[in-house]
């Protein structure tokens, strides 16, 4: 073996024990003095108050875009005509108030009652996934005279809002299906929902900011026309906040309707 071959080995050797003896080698110990201990305590208290303030904020915010469950009371101002078998119309009274009984669902929809009188109770199903609302169901229940027609509808598409730019639109399709006394027919409701600027409404001593949504059906079937629903919705919660209703239907029975609906409380009545 020759020389320089006998120094590298040497070397190699002298590196290796270098090493091991740099990983077992005790190191001793140094003391921890009172100023790195408190700045060690406030520094984890400073990520704590940090983390509680953003799991309060959480809880704020999921807080106010959720909607409570129970019955909300809105002014109306507006007239309804109804008749039956071609009989002149009658001018049906209104109350100055009616209510909206609303249920929130876990998976993001609401069950909206709107009990305009006894006569005539209409049933929304309205969705929010993340920002897109869709309008699953609707059903409408009436009195005529003797005949207590109802009409529900099962929309596919829709979908309501999902681009909330001024001016964007969705199709709408629904199914429908209509009962008046004996007599079954099913039909079809086609339409438009149109996005308008998001406005601010007062609501009592409160402002909140508003998506309006107007959606505009031509329905065909056992009562045929056209049916105008026109909402104001808080952008946190969905609650609607104003509601304009325009129908025109027509069948064995008849309704024309033109109403404003004005959110009286943003909590419920019950």
């Amino acid at each position: 073996m020759t020389r320089k071959v006998l120094i590298g080995v040497a070397v190699a050797v002298v590196a290796v024990v270098g090493i091991a003896a740099w990983f077992v080698w005790p190191r001793g110990s140094t003391p921890v003095t009172l100023r790195e201990a408190q700045a060690d305590l406030e520094a984890r208290q400073e990520e704590a108050q940090e983390e509680e303030a953003r799991e309060e904020a959480e809880r704020e915010a999921a807080a106010s875009s959720a909607i409570e469950s129970g019955v909300y009371e809105y002014a109306i101002d507006g007239t309804q005509s109804v008749g039956f078998g071609g009989v002149t119309d009658e001018d049906r009274a209104i109350p100055e108030t009616v209510n909206l009984g609303i249920i929130a669902g876990a998976d993001g929809c609401l069950e909206v009652t709107l009990n305009l009188v006894d006569q005539h109770i209409e049933r929304t199903t309205l969705c929010d996934d993340d920002g897109t609302v869709s309008m699953e169901r609707h059903r409408k229940e009436m009195e005529f005279g003797p005949l207590s027609p109802t009409i529900d509808m099962t929309c596919d598409p829709a979908v309501v809002v999902e681009d909330r730019t001024p001016g964007t639109s969705q199709d709408l399709t629904c199914a429908m299906d209509v009962s008046v006394a004996v007599v079954e027919t099913s039909g079809e409701a086609t339409g438009v929902a149109v996005i308008g600027a998001v406005e601010e409404i007062t609501v009592g001593t409160e402002t909140r900011s508003a998506l309006p949504v107007e959606m505009t059906y031509t329905m065909d079937g056992g009562m045929a026309g056209s049916w105008t629903q026109h909402y104001w919705l808080d952008e946190a919660t969905l609650l609607p906040l104003r509601i304009e209703r325009r129908m025109d239907l027509s069948g064995p029975a008849s309704i024309t309707e033109t109403s404003t609906l004005e959110l009286l409380d943003l909590e419920p009545t019950s």
